[in-house]
């Protein structure tokens, strides 16, 4: 029952159920919607078997939102040996379809400084253990992003540029996991270990300050360093 998992606080991120009436998330004492209301773990839940939910995209650095998506949408790409149900999207996904399964620290107290044409950013590394991060660059904060840097970096950076021209910078992290291989967006590793980047991280600044042409704005999803 939905008290039982409650008080018995069932200590799990990702819970998938399958049952007559379990995934009817609609209605008075859902056990679906008790598994969010956990004290520590539970932070989302789906009802799985028909279809079956295909979510090793996780183990590649994906959400589990777009697994939702896959398994909705899955009308014979992944198959097994029985799959009522295939290309229905009644799997009700509850919580939050941004979650990911390694989860990265971010880095902290993004600033920066311009001369001689170029932008000297620094940042307080993530205190996860981490491979490196990249830089990019718009000239508007709605993209497109340019990646600046060729190899990963583990310190301050200049970021070349000419001088006095506004531009949006994101710096991303990589994160290192052993789960074969496979290419994610623009990266590619060999086994044993697969790189993974986060969204760009807005970090905390001082907003309106100055600071020889690099001027820190406040944004609607924080601070950003032009």
């Amino acid at each position: 029952t939905t008290p039982e998992i409650v008080n018995n606080d069932i200590k799990a991120v990702f819970v998938t159920l399958f049952g007559s009436w379990l995934g009817d998330w609609d209605h008075e004492d859902n056990i679906m919607r008790g598994v969010l209301a956990t004290p520590t773990y539970g932070l989302a839940c789906a009802w799985s078997g028909r279809p079956h939910w295909f979510a090793h995209p996780m183990g590649l650095g994906e959400t589990i939102g777009y697994t939702a998506r896959l398994t909705q949408n899955n009308s014979g790409l992944y198959q097994n040996q029985n799959n009522p149900s295939a290309n229905y999207i009644h799997v009700a996904l509850m919580g939050d379809p941004t979650l990911r399964l390694h989860p990265v620290a971010p880095p902290g107290t993004l600033g920066g400084t311009t001369g001689a044409g170029s932008a000297t950013l620094t940042w307080t590394p993530s205190p996860d253990s981490i491979a490196g991060y990249h830089v990019y660059r718009a000239t508007s904060v709605n993209g497109p992003f340019t990646r600046l840097t060729g190899s990963l970096l583990t310190a301050a950076t200049d970021v070349h540029g000419a001088r006095g021209e506004t531009g949006e910078y994101s710096e991303r992290q990589l994160l290192q996991r052993q789960s074969g291989n496979f290419l994610v967006r623009w990266w590619s590793a060999p086994a044993p270990s697969y790189w993974r980047h986060d969204c760009a991280h807005d970090f905390p600044q001082r907003a309106g300050e100055q600071r020889d042409g690099l001027r820190f704005v406040r944004g609607g999803r924080g601070q950003r360093v032009r």
